[in-house]
C-alpha cells in the first residue's frame, strides 16, 4: 500500500483548509490541527506481527456502537485519501482490512445496525440464537456487548466458556496478559469460568479531573487592582456572588507543601496565615466588591506561598500548583464576584461550576465535587465503593461525611457557585448542552463559565472553538481550558473514618488526590457457544493483546501512522516508547489522519470508530498515549502535568496494582450480587441514583435546598416502586444496607474485607 506524504508547516494548513468543510483556520490548539512535537520522541520499530500457520476461515463480526459504527462504514460515500480507496455503506473498514489480513481470517459484518442500545442488541441476538443479521444462515462468531449481558448469556449456556483456551498455546497474548495481571483474571471470572476478554479504556490512568478556563485565574489574579465595584455578600446583585454560606474547611496546615517543579517533586516552606474564607466572610457580610476579593486573594497568595512571587496565578494553575480546598472556593468566589473585569460586560453572569449537559452522568458530576472535602466512593470504578485505610470495603451511601458534604454542596450552590438549573433537561435534551454554551461558546448568547469535573478529552474540545478571556504573552501556555492538580484536603490515609465527623482530621492527612481511574470498562465481546469457527474467533481475539494488534486496534492500520520526522513512501513506520511515563508502546497519530478527521467534522472517537475502525470497546487495552493525543494541545498541558504529579507521588492516585491501601480501586465486577427483595434499603438506593435529570427526591434536592436549613423531612422517591419517604427515614436503612448488602459484596473479596460496622453482632466476636 503506498503511503501519501505527510505534509508539514504551510503546506499542511493549506490542505486543511480545503480537507474542512469548515472554511475557518482550525484553532493551534486543536488535536485537528496542532502537529506533535517529534524531536520529543523516541522512534522504535513496529512490532513484528505473530505468524498464523494457515487460513482461519471466515468470522462473523457483530460489533454494534449505538446503531452508529461497527467493523463496515455506516456513511454514504467516503474518499480515504490515506489509502486512495472510496467506501460506501457496507465497506470493511481499514482497521479490519488490516486484522483480517494479519490474522489470516475473512471478516464478515454481522450486525445489520437494528439496535440503538446494548439492551436491545443483546435481547435481539440471543433471542433469534446468536444468528448474523445479515445472513441468517450463518452465526455469530464474536458479539459484542455489556459486561452484564454477557455474564448473563455465560451463565445460561449461550457463550464460549474461554477458560480452556486461554492458554500459552492457543491464545497465547491474553494468556500472557491475564498472567501478568491476575486482578483483572479475577475479576473477569464468574465461577471459575471466563465468558468475554477484558476491555480496559486505559490502564490505571487518570479518567476525570477538574478542569477550568485557565485564562480566567490569570486575568482576575494578574489584574485584580481593575476588578469589579459590584457589590458581592450581604447586598449581593443577582449576577455576582450569592449570600456568604461557605465557612472555612480546612483548619490545620503544615510549615511546608511539595510542589512539583521542572518536572521533579520539590519541597516549599508554606507561612502561617488567616484562612482565606475566614478572610473573605469578614468583608463579604459586610459587602465587598469583586475588586476588594480579588485583590484580597492575591495578598493572601503573597504572604502565605511568597515561592510565587508574581506569578500567583501558579498557585491553580501547571504543575506548581499547591492550593487547598478553601483556596479553591476563595477562587471560585473571586471568579464569580468579577463579570465586568472577565467578559467586559458587567450585567453577565459568570457560571462557576457546571456539568456537561442534560444526562444523568453530567448531573453526578456536581456530586464528585464531594472530593473536595475527601469523601470516598464518588468516583469509584464501581458504583460508590471503596478501600478504606484498613483495607475494607465501603460505601459512599453509609459514610458519615457523605451526607454532610452535602450540606457544604448546597452552601455552594446557595452562593450561585454551582449551575442553578445543573439537573434540569430540556424538551429536546443534549448531553453537551452546557459544554457547548458556556466552554465553546457556539451558543448566539453570551454564556461564561469557569470550571467542569469532566474527561479532559472530551471537554477541551473547547479550545478548538474558544481560547480562553485575557491576553497571553507569546509563547505562554497557560491558555485554553484544561486539567489541574486536585486540591490539598483531608484524606482518610491512616484509619477507616467511615462513621466519624466529617469535620475529625483523625486518621487523615492533607493530600492531593485524583480517585478517578480508568480500568476494566463494562463492555467487551465474547464468542457465542453456536459458534461455527471458533478457531477463527480466538485467533482475533487473541491478537488484539499482541503488541502490533494492540496498536492497530488504538491506532488502525500502521499506514495512519506518523514516523520520525517528514514521511514518504519509502520511510519507515515506526512507533515510540516515550510518551507516557510508563514506556508503553504508542504510534503517533499521522497529520493525514488528521486532515481527515477535520474533513467528517465529527470528534476524534466517533472517526476513529466510525472511519477508521478502531477504539471499539471489544477486548484490548486503550493505551494511554490515544487519551492523551484525543486530547486538544492545551488540554494535554494539563493532563501530562497531573500524569507527572502522580508519577513523582505529589498527586496519589487509584491504582488496582497496589496492595490494599486507601487508595486503591474496587473492582470493577464483584462475584456476587445482592437483591433489595424486602426493600430494606429500597430509600437510599433511590437517594444516590444515577439518575436525577428533572428529579430532585434524592441528593439534589439536599443540595438545592436552601443551607442551614432543616432537611429531615425533605422527600426522598425511592428506586424500585418509586414511593416516597423523608430524608430522616431514608437515614434508617443505613444499618440494613451495611449488614446485608455491604456486607455481602465485601465478603466476596474475602472476609478480611468486612468492616467492622457491616457484620451482624452474633458474628462479630
Amino acid at each position: 500500500m503506498k503511503r501519501k506524504l505527510i505534509l508539514t508547516g504551510l503546506s499542511a494548513l493549506a490542505v486543511l483548509t480545503l480537507a474542512s468543510c469548515n472554511t475557518e483556520k482550525t484553532p493551534e490548539g486543536s488535536i485537528k490541527y496542532n502537529p506533535d512535537n517529534l524531536d520529543v520522541y523516541h522512534f522504535v520499530d513496529v512490532p513484528a506481527a505473530d505468524t498464523y500457520a494457515g487460513d482461519a476461515g471466515s468470522v462473523d463480526i457483530y460489533v454494534n456502537y449505538n446503531g452508529e459504527s461497527g467493523i463496515t462504514f455506516r456513511g454514504t460515500s467516503w474518499n480515504n485519501t490515506i489509502d486512495g480507496m472510496t467506501y460506501t455503506q457496507g465497506s470493511l473498514l481499514p482497521t479490519w482490512n488490516r486484522i483480517q489480513e494479519l490474522t489470516k481470517t475473512t471478516v464478515r459484518e454481522a450486525s445489520g445496525y437494528r439496535a440503538s442500545t446494548l439492551d436491545n442488541a443483546y435481547t435481539s441476538i440471543a433471542t433469534a440464537g446468536y444468528k448474523s443479521e445479515t445472513n441468517s444462515s450463518q452465526y455469530i462468531d464474536l458479539f459484542y456487548n455489556s459486561v452484564s449481558n454477557l455474564r448473563t448469556a455465560g451463565n445460561a449456556g449461550g457463550l464460549l466458556d474461554l477458560t480452556n483456551y486461554i492458554t500459552a498455546e492457543k491464545m497465547p497474548n491474553l494468556y500472557a496478559y491475564l498472567e501478568a495481571n491476575p486482578a483483572i483474571k479475577k475479576a473477569i471470572t464468574t465461577s471459575g469460568k471466563i465468558y468475554y476478554a477484558p476491555y480496559l479504556d486505559g490502564d490505571n490512568e487518570v479518567e476525570k479531573t477538574f478542569i477550568i478556563d485557565t485564562t480566567m485565574v490569570r486575568k482576575v489574579l494578574e489584574d485584580a487592582a481593575n476588578g469589579d465595584e459590584a457589590i458581592s455578600g450581604a447586598n449581593a446583585a443577582a449576577n455576582t456572588l450569592q449570600g456568604v454560606k461557605y465557612t472555612p474547611f480546612i483548619t490545620t496546615e503544615s510549615a511546608k507543601v511539595t510542589i512539583l517543579e521542572n518536572g521533579e517533586a520539590v519541597e516549599k516552606d508554606v507561612n502561617a496565615v488567616e484562612n482565606i474564607i475566614a478572610q473573605q466572610n469578614t468583608i463579604l457580610n459586610e459587602g465587598a466588591t469583586g475588586k476588594q476579593l480579588a485583590e484580597q486573594l492575591v495578598t493572601y497568595i503573597k504572604a502565605k506561598y511568597p515561592f510565587y512571587g508574581d506569578d500567583v496565578w501558579e498557585l491553580y494553575v501547571g504543575e506548581k500548583a499547591a492550593y487547598n480546598t478553601d483556596e479553591l472556593v476563595a477562587l471560585m468566589r473571586v471568579i464569580k464576584a468579577n463579570p465586568a473585569l472577565l467578559t467586559g460586560d458587567a450585567n453577565a453572569e459568570i457560571e462557576v461550576f457546571i456539568p456537561r449537559g442534560e444526562s444523568s452522568e453530567s448531573v453526578e458530576s456536581v456530586l464528585d465535587l464531594l472530593q473536595l472535602f475527601g469523601v470516598q466512593g464518588v468516583d469509584a470504578e464501581n458504583g460508590n465503593f471503596y478501600f478504606a485505610a484498613d483495607g475494607t470495603l465501603n460505601a459512599l451511601e453509609t459514610t458519615t461525611a457523605s451526607y454532610q458534604a452535602l450540606d457544604i454542596l448546597s452552601a455552594l450552590y446557595d452562593e450561585g457557585l454551582i449551575l442553578e438549573s445543573f439537573y434540569h433537561s430540556e424538551a429536546t435534551r443534549q448531553s453537551n448542552r452546557y459544554l457547548d454554551q458556556y466552554f465553546k461558546k457556539t451558543a448566539t448568547q453570551n454564556y461564561y463559565g469557569f470550571m467542569m469535573y469532566d474527561d479532559a478529552s472530551i471537554v477541551t474540545t473547547a479550545n478548538d472553538e474558544y481560547e480562553g478571556i485575557g491576553t497571553v504573552r507569546e509563547g505562554e501556555e497557560i491558555k485554553g481550558i484544561y486539567s489541574i492538580l486536585p486540591p490539598r484536603t483531608y484524606w482518610s490515609t491512616t484509619a477507616n473514618t467511615a462513621l466519624n465527623d466529617l469535620t475529625s482530621t483523625e486518621g487523615k492527612e492533607l493530600v492531593r488526590y485524583y480517585e478517578s481511574n480508568r480500568s476494566l470498562q463494562t463492555t467487551s465481546w465474547a464468542i457465542p457457544a453456536v459458534s461455527d469457527n471458533i478457531d477463527g474467533a480466538l485467533r482475533i481475539m487473541d491478537f488484539m493483546y499482541s503488541d502490533l494488534g494492540q496498536l492497530i486496534q488504538n491506532y488502525g492500520p500502521e499506514a495512519y501512522w506518523q514516523s520520525d520526522k517528514e514521511q514518504d513512501e519509502n520511510t519507515p513506520i515506526k512507533v515510540i516508547d516515550n510518551m507516557t511515563p510508563n514506556n508503553e508502546l504508542n504510534a503517533v497519530i499521522s497529520y493525514m489522519t488528521k486532515l481527515e478527521l477535520v474533513s467528517s467534522n465529527l470528534d476524534f472517537w466517533s472517526f476513529m470508530r466510525g472511519y477508521i475502525g478502531a477504539t471499539h470497546g471489544v477486548g484490548h487495552v486503550r493505551l494511554s498515549g490515544v487519551n492523551l493525543q484525543a486530547t486538544n494541545y492545551y488540554g494535554r498541558t494539563g493532563l501530562n502535568n497531573v500524569q507527572m504529579a502522580i508519577t513523582k507521588g505529589v498527586v496519589k492516585h487509584a491504582s488496582n496494582q497496589e496492595a490494599y491501601t486507601w487508595n486503591v480501586s474496587v473492582p470493577t465486577q464483584f462475584s456476587t450480587s445482592v437483591s433489595d427483595d424486602k426493600n430494606q434499603w429500597d430509600g437510599i438506593s433511590g437517594f444516590w441514583a444515577a439518575n436525577k435529570l428533572n428529579k430532585n427526591e434524592g441528593w439534589v434536592n439536599v443540595i438545592i435546598s436552601p443551607a442551614g436549613t432543616d432537611k429531615s423531612q425533605i422527600e426522598i422517591r425511592t428506586l424500585k416502586n418509586a414511593s416516597k419517604i423523608t430524608y430522616d427515614d431514608m437515614l434508617k436503612q443505613i444499618e440494613a444496607y451495611n449488614k446485608y448488602c455491604l456486607r455481602e459484596y465485601a465478603n466476596s473479596l474475602g472476609k478480611d474485607c468486612i468492616p467492622g460496622y457491616a457484620v451482624p453482632t452474633s458474628e462479630s466476636n
